[in-house]
Parts: C-alpha cells; structure tokens; sequence
C-alpha cells in the first residue's frame, strides 16, 4: 500500500477522487437548493447544501477549489474541462454559503499556488505546521491546559474522572 501512494500516478489520481467527491457533495446541495429544499437553505439565507452548517460548505470547497486549481495546471488544458467545471460548482457553493474564512482561505492558497513554483510548495507545510503548532500551545497557555498537554494528553480528564469518582461514595 505504502507503495502505490509513492507513484505520482497513484497521488494524482487520489487527488481527482477526492475533488470529484467533494463536488458531487456540493451539486447534491446545489440541486436541493435550486429546487427549494428546506435542507439545503439554513438561517439568514446561507446555503448549507447537505451539511449542517454553512461554514462546514466553506471548510469543504475551499480546498476543494485549490485542489482542482492544481489538478488543472498539471493536467493540462485539454484534460482540464470537468476539473474547471468542478472548480466553478465549488466557487458557486462557497460564495452562497457565505463562509468569510474559506474566502480567505482559497485567497492565501491561490497567493500561495502563483507565487511559489510547484517544486517549492512541499517547504511552505514546514511554517504552516509549525504555526498551527504554535497556536494550539498558545491557546492551551491561555486556557491554563498547558502542564496538562505537556505531562501527556488526557492527563487533565483522568483527574477529572478520578474526581468523579470519589464525589459519588460521599
């Protein structure tokens, strides 16, 4: 299995698969709201598709836009019709979900695919995970979870439990 992944054949064609899923998703919500279904259309007029919340359409079509954004430049132009079409769905969804983070989202990522060529992108993950690294420690710090998550994960709940435990014989 660990060997398949390896061919770029095997990548490319996972990367199809799973932009052609996440738009399929999308067009059945499209098709639900275009014919009126209460499910598709939440509160204030968000399209939610077949979701239950309208910024999960965005936390779906935004990398499912970047993703058929790369599918097209390394196809080519001939190859690249249903993936354009794919894109456009996606672009259609996210814009009737109203999701302000996945705009933002598909901006830096576009920013990102012009500026750095394909050959450089593998060393943008690097400062990206150490970012979201860096939050999440932020975060815990702030929330006073820190000594927890350092002493090892589920530190925290087992006292928590353990509390619960001897409150119930007294």
């Amino acid at each position: 299995m660990s060997r398949r992944r390896a061919t770029s054949g095997a990548i490319q064609g996972d990367m199809v698969l799973v932009c052609g899923l996440i738009c399929a998703t999308q067009l059945v919500g499209l098709a639900g709201a275009a014919t009126g279904q209460a499910w598709a259309i939440g509160p204030f007029d968000r399209f939610l598709g077949v979701l239950p919340n309208a910024n999960y359409v965005g936390l779906l079509c935004a990398p499912g836009i970047l993703l058929g954004a790369h599918i097209v430049h390394t196809r080519g132009r001939r190859a690249a019709v249903l993936p354009v079409v794919g894109i456009l769905i996606l672009a259609v969804a996210l814009v009737l979900s109203g999701s302000r983070g996945a705009l933002l989202a598909v901006a830096a990522g576009a920013l990102a695919l012009l500026l750095f060529p394909a050959s450089r992108r593998p060393e943008l993950l690097l400062p990206a995970r150490g970012a979201v690294l860096g939050l999440q420690w932020v975060a815990r710090a702030r929330e006073g979870r820190l000594r927890t998550s350092v002493r090892g994960h589920g530190a925290g709940a087992w006292r928590g439990v353990s509390r619960v435990l001897h409150t119930r014989g007294k």
